[in-house]
């Protein structure tokens, strides 16, 4: 699996997500959008790797 614009999108919409949720901490908020969750996953599981 790669690490495509798709995923970094998807990253950021859970970014914005939590920050809606109430979640303000800048270094969780910036390690959300660096790591790739999908990476440590079963591929038949990377829907799921965002929501």
């Amino acid at each position: 699996m790669k690490d495509t614009a798709k995923h970094q999108g998807l990253r950021n919409q859970l970014v914005s997500t939590l920050q809606q949720k109430g979640i303000t901490d800048l270094k969780v908020l910036d390690a959300i959008k660096k790591i790739p969750r999908h990476l440590f996953l079963n591929s038949s599981f990377e829907d799921y790797a965002y929501q």
